[in-house]
């Protein structure tokens, strides 16, 4: 279920996203939700898709719905529920898709939200680097008049940022040659006390924070970055996307 249609059973009353992971996460569809209607539990809400069953088997929370575009009904029941609805202790979500007809119909849109168009946080330094692109259109129609019809649809989202930043520490040329006197000297402490390093295999101090070099891993050395910077910090930008840099893709696609 994407964020339109959780606020749309949140703004219906008597109602509040749950989701902390207890139900949600690893153990089920990436887009559930936990949510508590009534004063329920949050997976004691029946989920219903054109009639039918939409809930997780094994979480109770819900399976996937189509997105808003290509949904003809939604109503949500918070009390006082018929016994065909006697599921769940909670709430009744009930969706209805769009289905086709004799006549053609459609419909294009696009929601965009970048820097460009959107107000800057009064609070903020700078304009925030999130650009959001989610667009997609329906279609439906008849096959065969009065007795075959079709309905599709299908939704992108397109979400670009600036990736994170981390500050990494790697050897000086100092600490490459085996000194670690700088490097782990009082300058480059925090609490301005000089770090004791033991000889790993003696447990003992080094004498004058050295080491011989050919006791340093050769495949190690060939990772390395050889950066000589102040006390060997250096800030780096990494991304943890699949889709490059920033980036993630989101395709919803729906049909009857």
């Amino acid at each position: 279920m994407r964020s339109q249609q959780t606020q749309l059973i949140t703004i219906s009353g008597a109602s509040i996203n749950h989701s902390d992971g207890t139900n949600t996460g690893s153990k089920s569809f990436f887009s559930s939700q936990s949510i508590s209607i009534a004063g329920s539990a949050g997976n004691a809400t029946n989920y219903l898709l054109d009639g039918g069953d939409n809930n997780d088997s094994f979480t109770n929370v819900n399976m996937p719905f189509p997105f808003p575009d290509a949904l003809a009904e939604f109503s949500v029941e918070t009390s006082t529920l018929p016994a065909r609805n006697g599921l769940h202790p909670g709430g009744v979500v009930n969706v209805v898709t769009k289905s086709g007809s004799n006549r053609w119909h459609g419909d294009l849109f696009e929601f965009i939200r970048n820097g460009n168009a959107n107000a800057i946080n009064y609070f903020a330094p700078r304009q925030d680097s999130l650009k959001r692109n989610q667009f997609g259109g329906t279609l439906g129609g008849k096959i065969i008049r009065d007795k075959l019809f079709f309905f599709g649809g299908v939704q992108q989202s397109d979400i670009r940022q600036d990736p994170s930043s981390s500050t990494a520490f790697v050897p000086t040329a100092a600490a490459l040659a085996g000194d670690f006197s700088a490097l782990d000297g009082a300058g480059c402490q925090a609490k301005g006390v000089p770090r004791v390093v033991n000889d790993p295999t003696t447990g003992l101090p080094l004498p004058n924070f050295q080491i011989s070099p050919t006791r340093f891993d050769p495949v190690s050395l060939t990772t390395l970055i050889d950066s000589p910077l102040m006390c060997g910090s250096i800030m780096r930008e990494f991304d943890i996307t699949p889709k490059g840099i920033g980036q993630r893709h989101v395709l919803d696609l729906f049909e009857r």
